[in-house]
């Protein structure tokens, strides 16, 4: 048997480069495919036990305000702590609803005249909302807008000011001069 020059030549006992190449291509898309699945299926399993968390945690924070506006405010008080715990435990200090339950709590102890309980639940939740990537500036003015006012309460009106300012470049930044937002601050 003869062979041209550049002739491919195909010997049955041996794989030909093509059905070789097709081969591995399988087999890469194969392991493609199963970790590309094994992704999808841990990442919806993580997701599907969040979302369970902040089922719960919306349960807990819905009882805060129930109590709260039926006037039993000790058990507000104390569900709000719940939902802090139960947060921090589930979703982690840094989560932003773990941020959001200690904004209410602080809200709540400004609304019953508990300023310094408030004053410090309200730092504390300006303090995480400033370290969180997932906080929007406008939801760190906000805390900074209401720690402001406790501390207009108190009397403390020099921190207050320079609070009240930041909040007020803030909102002019994000929200425009004639935003109505903005002019509350003013």
């Amino acid at each position: 048997m003869t062979r041209n020059p550049g002739q491919f030549h195909f010997d049955a006992t041996t794989e030909s480069p093509i059905k070789s190449r097709m081969t591995a291509r399988k087999r890469s898309c194969r392991v493609a495919i199963f970790f590309f699945l094994t992704i999808f299926i841990l990442s919806t399993s993580i997701s599907a036990a969040e979302s369970a968390a902040e089922k719960q945690f919306n349960q807990l924070t819905n009882q805060v305000h129930n109590y709260f506006q039926n006037q039993q405010y000790d058990r507000a008080i104390s569900t709000a702590h719940k939902s802090i715990d139960f947060a921090n435990q589930n979703l982690g200090e840094d989560h932003p609803l773990t941020i959001s339950a200690i904004f209410t709590l602080a809200q709540l102890y400004q609304a019953l005249g508990k300023l310094n309980e408030a004053e410090k639940q309200m730092s504390l939740a300006v303090s995480l909302y400033d370290q969180s990537f997932d906080a929007s500036e406008l939801d760190k003015a906000v805390a900074r807008e209401s720690l402001a006012s406790i501390y207009m309460a108190q009397g403390k009106y020099p921190p207050a000011e320079k609070l009240y300012v930041q909040v007020l470049n803030t909102k002019k930044g994000l929200l425009g001069d004639t935003d109505p937002e903005t002019a509350i601050t003013m």
